[in-house]
């Protein structure tokens, strides 16, 4: 395992004076030290005209090597990019890698050191104005923390009380639904306090908030029906809320040993059920500081673990307004999306365009990525999803979106390709008669190919509507054949499109209708099968079959006449 540099990359990114300013500052030995604490470079550079200069190189792990994702610098010559001493300290850092990864990490370096080498370590960084009100910061949140342990527990009383109070309630989720839903909703409301609780700073409020709603919820759990379906994500978005949490609060570490052990224990509770939603706050809590580094060394192999801890590190980050440290983690921890929305909404748009040019290759995260440049500027944001369109050959979403922009840019040339793309995604009757506004060619290629769709039972709705309009009657019968949930509305729109030439087959098709639904006794669909009776009406006198209609109604009230919900319905038609 071996630290690596492209040095020919390295030339081209930096340019060819910077390298040689670099090399100069390695050859002279300005490099005070170095500390590998991965995936984190550490470094301090010392020059006899400047000051010392702190050097951060966040490096990405590849196969059996490290290379460089981004780099930070104290000096002014730093601008989010490269400048002589991070050159430097990568070139250092290349020559001496095996020394460098021989060194234990920095969190278990400081573990061995006597309480005399803290206190003098921590009297000289005081000496520094920045680490000074860093280090009052501390020693202030740490004195608040024992002084207000008393009124976080009561705070986990009053919750626990609250919530007693509505959780029994989840046990009707059978025989009283609403009453459980009810209950529901309010608990949903108490996280929803506790993420502006964290979004306040918080943090240790919230946890102890946890404690008490999470301590109750586990309580009655066992008494809950296990068809409650809707509480198997109750319980994700309670997860995260601990993993945000937990991420945020500076806890004495007496407080965190306890939460330590509940969660162990309501987490194994849980599991007998099937809801592991508290494994990964369990994981991160066992980890301590060192989940990071064992995130970022792909120690984990489940994707979805490692974007679910990755997300709620960003989630904490942003509310500590670290901004770089968010751009560099998610990018790190390949969140691309999340890495390019935090461009935009820094309003660097032409970086967030390089960066999901080069990242993003899914339609969704792509889509996202259009919307929210498009919130900046719409039409740097269409180009950009355009390119990025033809690259994908097919993407109907993001067709859609595009083909809406394109309407109201008046992009007229993409017009067509975008909606014909789209319409895979929404086969809606606007679009198709959209679509024949734009075909400059023969029509019934086109039409053919679409009609071939909803013959497949695509988006019947549709179909019976755009049949009807262009009087494709055997297509459309064949439709509403194989259509079941269609709104009266609609049928109504078909039946009217058929009975002037396909009247036989209207008397056909809803009286087998109606009377499945009389002979059956489905009262809660009398009033459908009045329609299709109506329907029949209709038809047969279309067809000048009167005397057939009033035959046929009379055969009805005479089977049925004992329906009294029926017969109201029937009689005046």
């Amino acid at each position: 395992m071996n630290i690596v540099v492209d040095l020919d990359k390295l030339k081209r990114s930096v340019g060819m004076e910077m390298f040689a300013q670099g090399e100069q500052c390695r050859n002279r030995g300005e490099i005070a030290w170095m500390l590998w604490d991965r995936p984190t470079m550490l470094a301090e550079v010392v020059t006899d005209k400047d000051p010392r200069y702190q050097v951060q190189i966040m490096l990405m792990q590849e196969g059996e090597n490290w290379s460089p994702s981004s780099v930070r610098c104290s000096c002014p010559l730093w601008k989010n990019a490269w400048c002589p001493h991070t050159v430097a300290v990568m070139l250092a850092a290349e020559v001496d890698s095996e020394e460098l990864l021989r060194e234990r990490p920095l969190n278990r370096r400081i573990q061995r050191l006597s309480v005399e080498r803290c206190r003098d370590l921590l009297m000289r960084l005081q000496e520094n104005d920045e680490a000074r009100f860093f280090i009052a910061g501390e020693l202030s949140q740490d004195r608040n923390t024992i002084a207000a342990s008393s009124d976080y527990e009561a705070i986990m009383r009053r919750v626990s009380e609250e919530v007693r109070t509505v959780a029994g309630d989840l046990s009707y989720q059978r025989h009283r639904p609403e009453r459980a839903e009810k209950a529901l909703a309010e608990l949903e409301a108490m996280v929803a306090l506790i993420r502006d609780r964290m979004d306040d700073g918080q943090s240790e409020e919230a946890v102890f908030m946890l404690l008490g709603l999470t301590g109750e919820i586990v309580t009655v759990w066992d008494t809950v029906d296990e068809e409650a379906g809707s509480l198997y994500g109750f319980f994700h978005d309670l997860s995260q809320v601990w993993l945000d949490a937990m991420m945020a609060a500076r806890l004495l570490p007496k407080d965190r040993a306890t939460v330590e052990t509940l969660l162990k224990e309501w987490n194994a509770e849980l599991s007998n059920y099937g809801i592991e939603a508290l494994e990964v706050v369990v994981w991160v809590m066992e980890q301590g500081s060192d989940w990071i580094p064992v995130i970022l060394e792909g120690e984990v192999d489940d994707p979805d673990f490692r974007t679910l801890v990755g997300r709620s590190w960003l989630r904490c980050l942003d509310r500590q307004g670290d901004d770089q440290g968010y751009l560099q983690y998610a990018q790190t921890m390949g969140l691309h999306l999340e890495h390019v929305c935090r461009l935009v909404q820094l309003k660097r748009v032409s970086d967030a365009i390089s960066y999901s040019t080069e990242y993003l290759q899914r339609e969704h995260d792509i889509l996202t990525a259009v919307t929210e440049i498009a919130r900046l500027d719409g039409e740097t944001a269409f180009q950009y999803g355009v390119n990025q369109w033809r690259d994908l050959g097919d993407a109907p979403h993001l067709a859609k979106r595009l083909a809406e922009m394109a309407e109201v840019g008046g992009h007229r040339a993409e017009l067509l390709g975008l909606h014909r793309n789209a319409w895979r995604a929404d086969p809606s009757f606007h679009r198709y008669r959209r679509l024949k506004e734009l075909w400059s060619g023969d029509w019934s290629e086109l039409a053919s190919e679409l009609h071939a769709v909803y013959l497949n039972g695509y988006a019947p709705e549709e179909a019976i509507r755009v049949l009807a309009s262009e009087r494709h009657l055997d297509e459309l019968i064949r439709v509403m054949e194989q259509a079941h949930g269609v709104s009266a509305e609609l049928v109504r729109e078909g039946v009217l499109a058929l009975i002037p030439e396909r009247a036989e087959w209207v008397v056909r098709f809803f009286q087998k209708r109606a009377l499945a639904i009389m002979n059956e006794g489905r009262n809660g669909e009398y009033q459908t099968a009045a329609l299709a009776a109506a329907y029949v009406r209709d038809a047969y006198r279309a067809l000048d079959q009167e005397r057939e209609w009033q035959a046929w109604k009379e055969s009805i009230i005479v089977a049925h006449h004992r329906k009294y919900t029926l017969m109201p319905l029937i009689r005046p038609l």
